[in-house]
């Protein structure tokens, strides 16, 4: 196979790795401050995330 095969694949492999430690990261400090805090909002904001 050649490079016209595995270079789309390796860059669909990147952007989905990154696309999911972002998310990671964003979505577990997100459920921290919903988890630690109260706000105006707070449950409107937990029912669209989940």
């Amino acid at each position: 196979m050649d490079i016209s095969f595995w270079y789309p694949l390796q860059l669909t492999l990147r952007v989905a790795s990154l696309a999911t430690l972002f998310a990671l990261v964003f979505e577990v400090l997100l459920a921290c401050v919903i988890h630690r805090f109260r706000f105006p909002g707070r449950d409107v904001l937990d029912a669209v995330l989940t």
